[in-house]
């Protein structure tokens, strides 16, 4: 057997381990976070005052916009800078929450406002609450079409958060596996 062979076989069980050690938890708690997130996001966007309307559209708007290897970067190096710091995997799955939540808000979203509006009269005429018909009409309803697509882009980007810099920047510690950045004097 060739030696590069040996040694990828060799490897291969480490590699797999560590990869299902990190994604498979990060995917699935980003996911749970980040679809209640999206889904008190969407419920706010739909039906809050529009002062907390705006804030909510605000938060889909940056989050929806910017590249989810920026926002990690700045939580993971940008909140140190403030006094918060966090290890790589609770930085990651802050990260993954707020991108996933946003994501799915603009699906739950979606799903809520194209349940047609003879199911809401029909639970208000059997006299419903809103809060009664959101929980036993328009949600179940929805959730059936929003669930599905939303752990696809959660499952698809959580290898980002294995990746490292190319080299240690030259404003903070550069300690190979450090858990958060420390700046240094220069």
């Amino acid at each position: 057997m060739p030696h590069w062979l040996h040694l990828m076989v060799d490897s291969l069980p480490t590699l797999l381990w560590a990869a299902i050690r990190f994604t498979v938890p990060l995917t699935i708690l980003s996911f749970a976070f980040g679809l209640a997130l999206g889904l008190i996001t969407a419920v706010t966007r739909l039906f809050a005052p529009k002062p907390l309307e705006t804030i909510a559209r605000f938060y889909v708007w940056v989050f929806r916009g910017t590249p989810l290897l920026v926002q990690l970067f700045v939580i993971f190096y940008g909140l140190p800078s403030v006094g918060i710091l966090l290890d790589a995997f609770a930085a990651a799955l802050i990260g993954f929450t707020l991108n996933v939540g946003a994501y799915s808000s603009e699906i739950i979203r979606a799903v809520i406002s194209s349940v047609p509006k003879g199911q809401w009269e029909a639970a208000y005429s059997i006299g419903m609450t809103w809060r009664q018909a959101m929980r036993r009409t328009i949600l179940p309803q929805a959730t059936r079409v929003a669930v599905p697509p939303c752990p696809i882009p959660s499952f698809r980007s959580s290898r980002i958060r294995r990746l490292r810099p190319p080299s240690p920047s030259p404003n903070f510690s550069s300690r190979p596996n450090a858990s958060s950045p420390r700046p240094t004097s220069r």
